[in-house]
């Protein structure tokens, strides 16, 4: 061998490398791109939940389905409000939910809405029902804790030959779901 082989062998090699470094690249800004797509479709998601329960709830207002002076009406709208307008606080709510419904037992006491519940007619009903659909979205799909838990314990036990059950995770937010529509079927 002699040098001009051995720097043609140098060259491939660093064309090589080069051409490594830029699908490491191109795949890290892929994944990234995708991961940020994939969380604005969630929130959109999110977003379009709470507009259909408001619009719903909307429509029993200006039919006089429900007293806009109620505290279910207030409640509900400042709720719908709040949770659309403010999408880059889904981690926050998301894990206030998580805290205040799976981890405790939620107390009402004689709240207004509460007490209103027992006479909610069935529209009203089906309105709190997309609510506690779109709070069972933000649990599901905003917990960052529970996401990176969850991925690092995944990595773990795939690492480990295991795989992880997410079925808690998963029960905890039915259960979540199931007392926000026990309350809307409370009599």
């Amino acid at each position: 061998m002699d040098e001009r082989d051995i720097t043609v062998v140098e060259f491939v090699a660093l064309l090589m490398l080069v051409w490594a470094l830029r699908e490491l690249f191109i795949t890290i800004l892929i994944r990234k791109q995708s991961r940020e797509l994939r969380h604005q479709l969630s929130v959109n998601h999110t977003q379009s939940c709470f507009t259909n329960a408001r619009i719903a709830l909307m429509e029993l207002a200006l039919t006089n389905k429900i007293d806009v002076n109620s505290a279910t009406f207030m409640t509900l709208y400042y709720l719908h409000s709040l949770l659309i307008r403010r999408p880059a606080e889904y981690p926050q709510i998301s894990a206030a939910l998580h805290k205040t419904f799976l981890m405790n037992e939620p107390t009402l006491g004689q709240s207004p809405v509460l007490i209103e519940s027992q006479s909610w007619s069935s529209d009203i009903r089906n309105v709190v029902k997309l609510t506690a659909d779109g709070l069972s979205d933000i649990v599901l799909n905003f917990n960052r804790s529970q996401d990176f838990s969850s991925s690092l314990t995944n990595w773990l036990k795939r690492f480990s030959g295991y795989r992880e059950e997410r079925e808690q995770v998963f029960d905890e937010i039915r259960e979540t779901k199931k007392r926000l529509y026990d309350l809307s079927e409370a009599n």
